[in-house]
Parts: C-alpha cells; sequence; structure tokens
C-alpha cells in the first residue's frame, strides 16, 4: 500500500469522518512511528529489503569505523573475508585490562560501542576489508504515493500500530491497547518460523 492507502485504510478502520479530525500529518508521523518500531521487534529474516551491505576499507592501526546513519542493527561482520565472532562483555573487559590482547586473526571480533564498530585484531595495513551487514532504519514516508519497504502482508501490522496511537490521543485507551495487543500477535506470528 502506499502512503495514502495506508492512512485511508487507517480512518476506515476508526469510521474517521474526515481529515479534520487527524491530520494528514498526524497520520503521516504515526505510520512512520509503526515502521520504526516494526524494524526493531521483526527478526532480520522477515524484512529482507531493509538488510543491506557496507563495504568499508581499513586504515591501519584503526579500530573505530562509524556505523552508518541509517544502522538499527548488525547483522555480521567480516574482516579481510573472515566471519567476525560478536565479543561477550568478558571479552571487552580483557582487552579494556589488557590493550595488547590481541585475537587471533582466524577469530576476529566486533563489537560496537558510541555508534561506532569496533574490529579486532586491529587492521595492521591500510586497505584491509571491512564488510558489516546490517538492518537500515526504514526511509520515512513522506509523499502520497511512497511504499515502506516490509512486505505487503505486513502492511496490515503499520496500520494496527498507527490507530492504536490515534486512539490513545483520542484518550480510547481500552480500544488502543487491544490494537496493540493485535499488533503484538502479528508481529509474533511473523516472527514464527524466521530462523532466530
Amino acid at each position: 500500500m502506499t502512503l495514502a492507502e495506508l492512512r485511508a485504510e487507517c480512518r476506515s478502520r476508526l469510521s474517521e469522518p474526515g481529515t479534520e479530525y487527524f491530520t494528514d500529518a498526524e497520520w503521516n508521523r504515526w505510520l512512520n512511528l509503526a515502521q520504526d518500531n516494526l524494524v526493531e521487534v521483526l527478526r532480520d529474516e522477515s524484512i529482507p529489503a531493509l538488510c543491506v551491505l557496507d563495504n568499508r576499507i581499513s586504515s591501519a592501526g584503526v579500530e573505530s569505523y562509524a556505523l552508518p546513519a541509517d544502522w538499527v542493527r548488525t547483522r555480521m561482520v567480516r574482516l579481510s573475508g573472515v566471519t567476525c565472532m560478536k565479543a561477550t562483555p568478558e571479552m571487552i573487559e580483557a582487552f579494556s585490562r589488557n590493550l595488547n590482547y590481541a585475537p587471533s586473526s582466524a577469530q576476529p571480533f566486533f563489537y560496537e560501542w558510541s555508534g561506532r564498530i569496533n574490529v579486532r585484531p586491529i587492521p595492521a595495513v591500510d586497505g584491509t576489508a571491512i564488510q558489516i551487514w546490517y538492518v537500515k532504519r526504514p526511509t520515512q514516508l513522506v509523499a502520497d504515493a511512497d511504499i515502506p519497504l516490509f512486505p505487503v502482508t505486513l502492511h496490515e501490522l503499520l496500520v494496527l500500530y498507527a490507530c492504536s496511537i490515534a486512539l490513545q490521543k483520542d484518550e480510547k485507551y481500552n480500544e488502543a491497547g487491544a490494537l496493540l495487543g493485535l499488533y503484538r500477535e502479528g508481529v509474533a506470528a511473523a516472527n514464527v518460523g524466521v530462523k532466530a
């Protein structure tokens, strides 16, 4: 569905008489909030259009690289073609106490900190390939013809979430809670059978 169709569906669900009750701008904001929430709760495999690859080239001696601006969560990192393990808190503590701690290049690892991705072992030469597979934040829906990157089968969840916000604004908390419950059931159903 397009943004205009999503708004129309929301209005229909709530039997909203027209645009004078909730504005298009309000519906657009609520549908975008729905997208932001949905990307956080769905498993990566449910949203393939939002799973992307960022290729980087290292600089010698540099461990830390800025995460992309649209980053939500990391799926996988490779350093020189070797898949990195995600660091555990114990591993991070081990090298924070011993800055000479050097993991094997056969089993590199990564961790995220303050909007950056850090790789170990630290690349020793310029030009080391760093590949970051990540889930990106959905593009905001602005124009009426904009279409969410979520599969069409998940557009119903966007409608449920946006309608629950509208009902909360209208102080219809029980109805809002019921729609939010349906949204959560839909998310659970979308995640069932998807590889963790």
